[in-house]
């Protein structure tokens, strides 16, 4: 009998002195990850690379944020004709988005705010479709068809829809970490601002909003030099 305590006694010390130096060893190798250069790099590195996107998109975002409001604006001029059209939810559409982007760009002030970037510019591509859906559809009141004759509605729900998936593909390579990577993105993102900018460019009363589209492209493209 005793000869069966000494041998489970014997098996329950080596069990013990190795679970604690499996402890100490799972212990050391944290430890050492915690303080690794490469791990601090890469963390610092994350950091940097939403900062440097920081101002720009804060900057673009208010200017798109603006130019729906200009785009609501016209709507409001002549209430009884445009309010509550397609026109005008368009624009509340495309303010809406400009402030996801601008919010996005005050997130990546924080280095622990990539969700909330990634959030924001996901939220911005859903305005700009819900945008494009506005225009596409035509739900129009009174004499909003005749301002909608004056511009390609088509074409400028069709680009509007290509602008959702910029900022949709630009919350994803946030997402997966691919930040410093974004050029072709935002070359996308440029030629669409661009493209708004004519459009808007010709109808009458969205001259403003057709400038401040192309203030927005300018800014894209410089982000593209940060790259």
């Amino acid at each position: 009998m005793k000869y069966y305590v000494l041998c489970l006694m014997m098996i329950i010390s080596t069990s013990i002195d190795s679970f604690n130096r499996n402890t100490v060893t799972v212990g050391t190798v944290v430890a050492r990850l915690q303080t690794s250069p490469a791990i601090m790099r890469s963390t610092e590195l994350r950091a940097a690379t939403l900062k440097m996107y920081s101002e720009p998109l804060l900057t673009a975002g208010k200017k798109i944020a603006l130019a729906g409001e200009k785009i609501l604006a016209l709507t409001k001029e002549r209430e009884a004709d445009y309010w509550g059209g397609g026109l005008s939810l368009c624009g509340a559409n495309i303010r809406n988005a400009g402030d996801s982007i601008a919010q996005a760009g005050a997130s990546c002030k924080n280095k622990w705010g990539k969700e909330l970037v990634v959030d924001e510019m996901r939220e911005s591509a859903v305005c700009l479709k819900e945008a494009a859906e506005m225009i596409r559809k035509h739900q129009l009141v009174g004499g909003e068809e005749d301002v909608l004759k004056t511009m390609n509605g088509s074409t400028i729900a069709t680009v509007l829809g290509e602008f959702g998936e910029v900022t949709e593909e630009v919350a994803f390579a946030f997402l997966t970490g691919r930040g410093g990577g974004l050029v072709e993105e935002f070359e996308k993102g440029s030629d669409c601002l661009s493209r708004l900018g004519d459009l808007f460019a010709e109808v009458k009363g969205l001259e403003e909003a057709a400038a401040l589209f192309r203030q927005s492209r300018n800014i894209f493209e410089k982000i593209k030099l940060l790259e």
